[in-house]
């Protein structure tokens, strides 16, 4: 019944989308918006989840003639999907992300800050997959991709309040910290993981791995940082540094492993640690915003569907 579908999902990266829904839950957190079942909160998850499938299928459909040859066993390259329908497939997505943003201001009440991040963060999809992954700033492009999909989550952050105690409609509140400097350090993380994940259907250099280790310590630090130095009145600063460290300890041991041996099954694992540990980093943000501990919980348990659906669709 559901076998015509299975390749429109292995388009769409299905495993991987709960990265973006654990990035949003991260941004409601920092911004002390994360209220579960908030229709708002629900809508800017599928605006998320929208525009992050169709950065998916519009990956494979601007790659499909390298893929012929490098990847011929994915959708468009096999004859499974053809490439108008994964273009109208992309579209589609990607209004429907858009449409969902509006939903959640509409929702809100009081800002049109979902709007305005959610057409940043399209404007960045394209010009990654358009063309932009190709470049030196490929890497750049793509963690610009998940920074502004954390500030989507933020973007219900509570405008300014003015001298006359009105709280205006504006676009300022999500552009300030601590969201933007979390997000900043993603921004980092994921450009190292891009670095990494450069050639890995193919001869990945020692040299490359190696630098790109190094860009993805760098955005875990920052994480670290925050964590340790950021006001915390729940106390849980040391407990979320402590955790972030195991993370980073996991995530360094399949990075090592793939730099000793960089055949691209090792890479490629390497890739699927560092995105899907990304759902525990988000919880671990999460654990140190949200004064409800089983919120993080929540959070963190998306690792399990990512895990099981990316057992039969690569999130690679």
């Amino acid at each position: 019944m559901f076998r015509p579908l299975v390749p429109y999902l292995q388009l769409c990266r299905l495993a991987a989308v709960f990265t973006a829904v654990s990035d949003i839950c991260a941004g409601l957190a920092l911004t002390g918006q994360l209220t579960p079942w908030k229709w708002e909160n629900v809508w800017l998850i599928c605006a998320s989840a929208g525009l992050y499938l169709s950065g998916m299928v519009f990956n494979d459909y601007f790659d499909r003639r390298i893929d012929a040859v490098e990847r011929p066993k994915r959708p468009i390259p096999s004859g499974r999907v053809s490439a108008p329908a994964a273009a109208r497939l992309g579209v589609m997505l990607l209004i429907a992300g858009l449409v969902f943003a509006g939903l959640a201001a509409f929702q809100s009440g009081r800002t049109e800050q979902p709007v305005l991040v959610a057409i940043l963060l399209a404007g960045a999809i394209l010009a990654y997959d358009g063309g932009g992954k190709g470049t030196a700033f490929g890497p750049v492009i793509m963690g610009s991709c998940r920074f502004l999909n954390l500030l989507l989550g933020a973007s219900l952050a509570l405008p300014v309040v003015n001298a006359a105690g009105v709280a205006p409609r504006n676009f300022g509140a999500v552009w300030q910290n601590p969201q933007l400097f979390v997000a900043g350090a993603l921004w980092v993380y994921i450009a190292g993981v891009t670095l990494f994940a450069k050639n890995e259907a193919g001869a990945s250099r020692r040299g490359e791995l190696a630098s790109a280790i190094g860009v993805i310590n760098a955005g875990l630090l920052l994480l670290g940082l925050y964590c340790w130095f950021h006001s915390d009145p729940l106390g849980r600063g040391g407990r979320a540094v402590l955790a972030l460290g195991m993370i980073a300890l996991v995530i360094n041991r399949a990075a090592v492993s793939a730099w000793r041996d960089p055949r691209p099954m090792r890479v490629q694992f390497g890739v699927r640690t560092m995105l899907s540990w990304l759902i525990l980093l988000d919880a671990v943000l999460v654990f140190h915003s949200h004064p409800n501990p089983w919120v993080a919980i929540a959070v963190a348990l998306l690792i399990l569907p990512a895990k099981w659906i990316g057992k039969s669709l690569a999130i690679t």
